[in-house]
């Protein structure tokens, strides 16, 4: 859906190259990119079956845990 677009958990590192060919690809196509991706983050996007609103959030929800293990936020614990 369009809302989930820009949302963070639907954000991943990946080439500007590799980027631009995917375009608007489907989630199928793109996650045998994110497979191959160097870095770990687009690998992960990878292991999931689909792309839903849900595993979006379920992604989401994964990287403010990182976030908060990394920057010790306490308005994000």
């Amino acid at each position: 859906a369009d809302r989930c677009r820009y949302r963070l958990g639907n954000m991943t590192l990946l080439n500007a190259t590799k980027n631009r060919k995917l375009g608007t690809a489907g989630f199928a196509v793109k996650r045998e990119v994110f497979a191959q991706s160097e870095f770990g983050l687009t690998k992960r996007v990878s292991e999931y079956e689909d792309w839903t609103e849900q595993t979006l959030a379920q992604h989401q929800k994964w990287l403010a845990k990182q976030a908060t293990s990394i920057w010790r936020i306490a308005e994000l614990s």
